[in-house]
């Protein structure tokens, strides 16, 4: 009776893991930036999060919140005789956002005149971009600037 082996050469192992190699370095620089678009949705998300945040918090404690954005980091500040920040929050490096400030009124949680209405976050490593838009009722709603990715509709034209 002959007695068959199964398995593999090493000639058949080295083929596989060539071409397996091949093929993530193919999908590398698309992988990187999935990631960079996940990250950047990710920090629109916090900052949403956080203006509303920001917005119950001055109903709460009946005094006026300021949401500052500058360059890449943003602070929440109750405006009290000495005003304080209760966040701070500093984006990774190759983030920014456009700066503006936006005030929500502690009698009804309402952003004040002359508020910032959008802000746009962007990165350095993809050409994405997502804007915060900022109802005069305080609502946020995030789009995408030109065509839609990720799950966000693409933003109105002025």
């Amino acid at each position: 009776m002959k007695v068959r082996l199964l398995g593999l050469t090493l000639i058949e192992v080295m083929v596989a893991v060539a071409i397996s190699a091949i093929l993530a370095t193919l999908a590398a620089p698309s992988f990187t930036g999935l990631l960079a678009r996940r990250e950047l949705a990710g920090i629109a998300n916090q900052l949403s999060t956080d203006i509303y945040y920001a917005r119950s918090e001055a109903v709460a404690r009946n005094l006026n919140v300021t949401v500052a954005v500058e360059g890449n980091n943003y602070t929440l500040t109750v405006a009290t005789s000495t005003p304080y920040n209760f966040r701070v929050v500093t984006l990774a490096a190759g983030y920014s956002m456009t700066a503006g400030t936006l005030t929500f009124s502690g009698l009804r949680g309402l952003p004040n005149p002359g508020y910032s209405s959008e802000f746009t976050v962007s990165s350095s490593r993809v050409d994405n971009q997502l804007r915060l838009m900022i109802n005069p009722l305080g609502r946020v709603s995030i789009c995408a600037v030109g065509a839609s990715w990720g799950g966000f509709p693409s933003c109105p034209q002025p």
